[in-house]
Protein backbone atom coordinates (compact mmCIF):
# COMPACT_ATOMS: atom_id res chain seq x y z
CA UNK A 1 0.00 0.00 0.00
CA UNK A 2 1.41 3.44 -0.58
CA UNK A 3 1.56 6.79 1.48
CA UNK A 4 -1.65 8.75 2.39
CA UNK A 5 -2.71 11.52 -0.23
CA UNK A 6 -3.45 15.46 1.02
CA UNK A 7 -6.35 16.22 2.43
CA UNK A 8 -8.88 18.33 0.54
CA UNK A 9 -10.06 21.58 0.94
CA UNK A 10 -12.66 22.56 3.31
CA UNK A 11 -16.14 23.09 1.80
CA UNK A 12 -18.36 26.04 2.25
CA UNK A 13 -20.93 26.24 5.05
CA UNK A 14 -24.89 26.14 3.14
CA UNK A 15 -27.21 28.59 4.53
CA UNK A 16 -29.09 27.36 8.06
CA UNK A 17 -31.88 25.59 7.45
CA UNK A 18 -35.73 26.29 9.17
CA UNK A 19 -35.92 26.13 12.60
CA UNK A 20 -38.72 23.50 13.56
CA UNK A 21 -41.21 23.45 16.11
CA UNK A 22 -41.13 23.51 19.83
CA UNK A 23 -41.47 20.26 21.73
CA UNK A 24 -44.88 19.90 23.67
CA UNK A 25 -43.30 20.42 27.70
CA UNK A 26 -43.34 17.29 30.09
CA UNK A 27 -45.48 16.54 33.02
CA UNK A 28 -44.76 17.93 36.66
CA UNK A 29 -43.06 14.92 38.53
CA UNK A 30 -44.35 13.41 41.59
CA UNK A 31 -43.59 15.34 44.90
CA UNK A 32 -40.30 13.83 46.74
CA UNK A 33 -40.45 12.54 49.98
CA UNK A 34 -40.18 15.28 53.23
CA UNK A 35 -36.65 16.28 54.84
CA UNK A 36 -35.63 16.08 57.57
CA UNK A 37 -37.19 17.97 60.84
CA UNK A 38 -35.40 20.59 62.15
CA UNK A 39 -34.58 21.23 65.88
CA UNK A 40 -37.22 22.63 67.86
CA UNK A 41 -36.27 26.22 68.85
CA UNK A 42 -36.26 27.61 72.16
CA UNK A 43 -39.92 29.22 73.36
CA UNK A 44 -40.05 32.97 72.62
CA UNK A 45 -40.20 35.67 76.20
CA UNK A 46 -43.69 36.86 76.59
CA UNK A 47 -44.29 40.57 75.87
CA UNK A 48 -45.83 42.59 79.12
CA UNK A 49 -47.22 45.75 79.86
CA UNK A 50 -45.21 47.54 82.33
CA UNK A 51 -45.98 47.64 86.29
CA UNK A 52 -44.83 50.30 88.65
CA UNK A 53 -44.38 50.34 92.17
CA UNK A 54 -43.04 53.05 94.37
CA UNK A 55 -41.67 53.55 98.03
CA UNK A 56 -42.49 55.02 100.31
CA UNK A 57 -45.99 55.82 99.18
CA UNK A 58 -45.17 58.99 101.83
CA UNK A 59 -42.01 60.73 103.03
CA UNK A 60 -41.35 63.36 105.49
CA UNK A 61 -37.99 64.76 105.73
CA UNK A 62 -36.76 67.95 107.74
CA UNK A 63 -35.40 70.93 105.52
CA UNK A 64 -31.70 70.80 104.20
CA UNK A 65 -31.91 66.92 104.91
CA UNK A 66 -31.77 64.18 102.00
CA UNK A 67 -34.68 62.45 100.45
CA UNK A 68 -35.01 59.24 98.51
CA UNK A 69 -37.66 57.97 96.87
CA UNK A 70 -37.46 54.60 94.98
CA UNK A 71 -39.46 53.44 91.93
CA UNK A 72 -39.62 49.71 90.30
CA UNK A 73 -41.31 49.10 87.14
CA UNK A 74 -41.39 45.84 85.17
CA UNK A 75 -41.90 44.73 81.72
CA UNK A 76 -41.24 43.00 78.44
CA UNK A 77 -39.50 44.96 76.74
CA UNK A 78 -37.88 46.65 79.63
CA UNK A 79 -39.67 49.63 80.52
CA UNK A 80 -38.27 53.39 80.53
CA UNK A 81 -38.54 55.26 83.73
CA UNK A 82 -39.23 58.61 84.05
CA UNK A 83 -40.23 60.98 86.90
CA UNK A 84 -42.40 64.42 87.36
CA UNK A 85 -44.07 66.64 89.86
CA UNK A 86 -47.78 66.12 89.58
CA UNK A 87 -48.64 69.32 90.80
CA UNK A 88 -47.52 72.04 88.01
CA UNK A 89 -46.55 68.88 85.42
CA UNK A 90 -42.35 70.49 85.02
CA UNK A 91 -39.43 69.46 85.35
CA UNK A 92 -38.33 67.97 88.45
CA UNK A 93 -36.52 70.10 91.06
CA UNK A 94 -32.80 71.05 89.59
CA UNK A 95 -31.84 69.30 93.44
CA UNK A 96 -33.34 66.09 92.77
CA UNK A 97 -31.73 63.50 90.17
CA UNK A 98 -32.79 60.00 89.26
CA UNK A 99 -31.15 57.57 87.49
CA UNK A 100 -31.47 54.26 85.56
CA UNK A 101 -32.88 51.97 88.59
CA UNK A 102 -35.64 54.69 89.05
CA UNK A 103 -34.14 56.00 92.47
CA UNK A 104 -35.04 59.39 92.80
CA UNK A 105 -32.80 61.61 95.03
CA UNK A 106 -33.06 65.11 96.42
CA UNK A 107 -29.88 66.50 98.22
CA UNK A 108 -30.48 69.90 100.60
CA UNK A 109 -34.36 69.83 100.60
CA UNK A 110 -36.28 72.48 100.43
CA UNK A 111 -39.40 73.32 101.44
CA UNK A 112 -40.43 74.18 98.13
CA UNK A 113 -39.29 70.20 96.81
CA UNK A 114 -43.13 69.37 99.15
CA UNK A 115 -45.02 67.72 96.29
CA UNK A 116 -46.51 64.82 94.29
CA UNK A 117 -43.96 63.12 92.41
CA UNK A 118 -45.20 60.29 89.83
CA UNK A 119 -42.99 57.42 88.70
CA UNK A 120 -43.86 56.50 85.16
CA UNK A 121 -42.94 53.42 83.23
CA UNK A 122 -43.90 52.83 79.23
CA UNK A 123 -43.14 50.23 76.90
CA UNK A 124 -44.67 49.76 73.05
CA UNK A 125 -47.62 47.91 74.94
CA UNK A 126 -48.80 51.09 77.56
CA UNK A 127 -47.64 52.86 80.67
CA UNK A 128 -48.41 52.41 84.68
CA UNK A 129 -48.11 55.21 87.24
CA UNK A 130 -47.55 55.54 90.82
CA UNK A 131 -47.55 58.72 92.92
CA UNK A 132 -45.45 59.96 95.76
CA UNK A 133 -45.95 62.28 98.57
CA UNK A 134 -42.79 64.47 99.75
CA UNK A 135 -43.58 66.66 102.43
CA UNK A 136 -40.69 68.95 104.05
CA UNK A 137 -40.71 70.03 107.65
CA UNK A 138 -39.32 73.79 107.31
CA UNK A 139 -37.35 75.85 109.86
CA UNK A 140 -39.48 78.03 111.73
CA UNK A 141 -38.00 81.55 112.67
CA UNK A 142 -40.07 83.04 115.01
CA UNK A 143 -39.59 86.79 116.23
CA UNK A 144 -40.76 88.66 119.58
CA UNK A 145 -40.61 91.67 121.44
CA UNK A 146 -39.94 91.36 125.25
CA UNK A 147 -40.76 94.22 127.70
CA UNK A 148 -37.42 95.95 126.81
CA UNK A 149 -38.14 96.34 122.78
CA UNK A 150 -35.92 93.87 122.04
CA UNK A 151 -36.12 91.49 119.03
CA UNK A 152 -36.08 87.99 120.31
CA UNK A 153 -34.91 85.40 117.50
CA UNK A 154 -36.27 81.80 118.25
CA UNK A 155 -35.66 79.15 115.77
Amino acid sequence: MGSLGRSGKQGIMGPPGLRGEAGTKGQKGDIGPAGVPGAKGEPGETILAPTVAVSPAKLTVNESGSASLQCSASGNPEPVIKWRTVNNQSEISKSAFSNLRGELRFQNVKGSDSGVYECSAANILGNARAVVQLEVNGKCLILLENEHNCTVLLK
